[in-house]
């Protein structure tokens, strides 16, 4: 890419794009609420001028990459499975999982650090994840206890 075209492109702000969390609402739902582009990569996937904040508050969507749901997709979890998250703050993947299993079954999700466990459990209330189990673990040192 000539270097003159790569700098304009880095000069622009970012898209804006978020996950529709299920567990609240739906994505027509939220469009009609207050805007939203779909965005044909993904369906759960919108692109926002401006974010209400009160989406984010209310656990209404994740601010989220899309490729990021690639891989909770490919392990396809079903409702009243067991699946663990090894590297799992502050939580985009671990709630699309959770939303995926509509919240039956269990996650157990491990972070190395507790500051952003702490992060993930806030993002998890917001988003009325309910079954998932946080802890603590390097998992290149041991695995945990």
């Amino acid at each position: 890419m000539d270097p003159a075209i790569r700098r304009e492109w880095n000069n622009h702000p970012a898209d804006i794009l978020v996950r529709v969390n299920e567990l609240k609402v739906s994505a027509g739902e939220l469009m009609t609420a207050g805007g939203g582009e779909p965005m044909e990569i993904h369906p759960l996937m919108l692109k926002m001028d401006k974010l209400p904040i009160s989406w984010i508050v209310r656990g209404l969507c994740y601010v989220q990459d899309p490729s990021t749901l690639m891989a909770c997709e490919l392990l396809a979890p079903q409702p009243g499975e067991q699946v663990l998250d090894a590297c799992a703050a502050p939580g985009g993947k671990t709630s699309y999982l959770a939303q995926l299993m509509k919240n039956e079954g269990q996650i157990v999700a491990c972070d190395v650090s507790a500051e952003r466990l702490a992060r993930m459990r806030e993002n998890l209330g917001r988003l009325s994840v309910t079954n998932v189990e946080s802890r603590l673990a390097d998992w290149l040192r041991a695995p945990p206890g």
